[in-house]
């Protein structure tokens, strides 16, 4: 019994003691450097009261891969309109088989998805409920560094009984960018964050961030420390026009569609690639691998080209060529200048490029990656990969088609003297019918280093030049 006793008065003491460190770090930044910042809580009490009405605790419910269990997540929203809208992110709700909702009243509801858009991390919920009180929309133009903003929502459950939780700060940068890799099994691309530093926790995610007025300028989405200064910055998504437009379409339960244009980009242009093309200034996006079958392969861009203005907007880098494609439809047409080495005696050439943008898809972009992390030899200056299950149904081939894919080709090898490109599927090798991988390294084994007669599937061309 007192073992159990000391454990509890254990576990006691280091609670305690957490929410004593809380207290200090929530009353250093309100006390400490920042005074004026808590002149103006006092000041803004009123606004954040008002504003408060509008926040809610999303509370989700998930299965496990266990029978019978399931596994809980934490949230924050705000109601857009008096018909019952709310605004979260969509990670917050993320295959959730159920959606709680507390408002500030304690009133409780299941809300249904009325829309989602991953990629850009918003959703859209709606609840039957009656007295809602909607949080205005600021003007877009409305925010910019220095503006004081107060960041609502329920951060580690505490909001959960329908008392939003206020941090409060200034804003420090717009239009942030975080790194794309941040969720790349779900896409997601954050390029328009209004960054702040008001404390950010998790649970605040899917929260409003208000300005003076008491409107709104984003969606708290993610939190982050300065490297050196261990200082926190929270990250909203702002309320551009963009990200109105794609709210507005999903109020209405349409689908939001993100263009593709097919490219494995980096911001790195290599030493043997700059001498060769003579080049000074090595800003731009460079083309690593071309994605076979996608708009940029239809429109034949190739691997080591240089991306420099698209709709005559300079491409400085990968990221801002990957933020322009954001903004683009499926469908549009746009313009592409590059540089592309074209031989020793000229060292670089401009090409104008037309490209008609495709549609980005979730399972497109598995298949590609299992198409990269594929099994892969190099022959006869030929990267080969075996047929995929997705890269049959992409080029609408039959289930048991055989034959190997042609996933690269070196400039004046003999694969491409044969006239061999990106794409081609092999189904013959000389006298050697070509299955799989194994085919083609029995091939090597009967011919050596010189290529036989390459026999190409006969079906519609993915590339045609």
């Amino acid at each position: 019994m007192s073992q159990k006793r000391t454990n509890i008065l254990f576990k006691i003491l280091i609670i305690v003691s957490l929410l004593g460190s809380v207290i200090s770090i929530w009353r250093s930044k309100d006390y400490g450097i920042n005074r004026d910042i808590a002149l103006l809580q006092r000041q803004l009490s009123g606004i954040v009261t008002r504003a408060s009405l509008s926040v809610v605790a999303v509370e989700t419910k998930h299965q496990t891969v266990i029978r019978g269990l399931k596994s809980s997540n934490s949230g924050s929203g705000f109601i857009i309109d008096a018909d019952g809208h709310i605004i979260t992110n969509e990670h917050v709700i993320h295959d959730a088989d159920q959606i709680y909702i507390t408002l500030s009243d304690q009133r409780k509801y299941i809300a249904e998805v009325t829309g989602v858009d991953i990629r850009n991390d918003i959703a859209v919920l709606k609840i039957e409920a009656e007295n809602l009180t909607a949080l205005p929309i600021a003007h877009y133009n409305s925010v910019a560094i220095g503006h004081v903003v107060v960041a609502l929502g329920n951060p580690l459950g505490t909001g959960a009984d329908g008392k939003a939780v206020a941090t409060f700060g200034r804003v420090v940068r717009m239009n942030q960018k975080l790194s794309s890799g941040i969720d790349t099994k779900n896409d997601r691309f954050y390029d328009n964050l209004v960054q702040t530093d008001a404390v950010t926790m998790p649970g605040n995610s899917g929260g409003p961030l208000i300005n003076e007025y008491g409107q709104v300028v984003g969606i708290n989405t993610a939190l982050g420390y300065g490297s050196q200064t261990n200082q926190q910055f929270g990250f909203a998504i702002h309320l551009d026009a963009r990200t109105l437009e794609i709210i507005g379409q999903l109020k209405q339960g349409r689908k939001v569609t993100h263009a593709f244009l097919g490219l494995d980009l980096s911001d790195q242009i290599d030493d043997e690639t700059r001498k060769k093309m003579g080049l000074k200034d090595i800003s731009g996006a460079m083309v690593e691998t071309v994605l076979i079958g996608f708009s940029a392969h239809k429109s034949d861009i190739r691997s080591g080209d240089i991306i420099r203005v698209v709709d005559g907007k300079r491409i400085h880098s990968r990221h801002e060529l990957i933020s322009y494609m954001n903004q683009c439809r499926p469908r549009q047409q746009i313009q592409i200048t590059l540089l592309r080495n074209a031989t020793p005696a000229a060292k670089s050439n401009t090409i104008e490029v037309s490209v008609e943008l495709g549609e980005r898809n979730p399972s497109d972009l598995r298949g590609i990656q299992q198409e990269a992390g594929s099994k892969n030899i190099s022959v006869w200056g030929m990267k080969l990969i075996d047929l995929t299950t997705w890269r049959k149904s992409y080029m609408d081939l039959k289930t048991n088609q055989r034959g190997v894919l042609v996933y690269g080709v070196q400039t004046d090898s003999p694969a491409q003297q044969q006239q061999v490109k990106l794409g081609t599927i092999i189904v013959g090798i000389g006298s050697i019918k070509i299955h799989s991988l194994k085919d083609v390294v029995q091939a090597v084994r009967q011919y050596g280093d010189k290529i036989p007669a390459i026999e190409r599937l006969q079906t519609q061309p993915i590339l045609d030049l």
